[in-house]
């Protein structure tokens, strides 16, 4: 963007004497949108619950559940909780990730691995 900018401009700074050059200054303040994304509980839960079954993935430990399906659909669910209706079902998303997340990171406690608690108390 800033490169075609330059190119566009260029032209013109070309066509200026150069006493005026001085004076005269062009400056692109194209301003673009930025996707910026808040570390709320709710994402921080799931990346936790990502990150444990990533781990037990690579240490080979069978847990008992990954949750995956479930922390996937309940993100979503967690959004817009100032609104009315959808205030209750966003309290009991948050509250169910948090409880998996728990569930997740008691299932990795259990396995005595070092390289599992190093990992664990890294991401706690």
């Amino acid at each position: 963007m800033f490169e075609y900018s330059v190119q566009m401009h260029s032209e013109e700074i070309q066509t200026i004497p150069a006493s005026q050059l001085v004076k005269r200054h062009l400056s692109d303040t194209t301003v673009q949108e930025n996707n910026t994304t808040f570390p709320t509980g709710s994402k921080l839960c799931k990346k936790a619950i990502g990150g444990c079954n990533k781990i037990a993935e690579e240490a080979e430990i069978k847990l008992r559940c990954s949750y995956l399906q479930e922390s996937k659909q309940l993100l979503p669910d967690s959004y817009n909780a100032k609104h009315p209706q959808r205030a209750k079902q966003a309290k009991k998303a948050r509250k169910r990730l948090k409880t998996i997340g728990k569930c997740a990171d008691s299932g990795l406690e259990t396995h005595n691995e070092p390289c599992v608690e190093i990992r664990v108390q890294r991401t706690s």
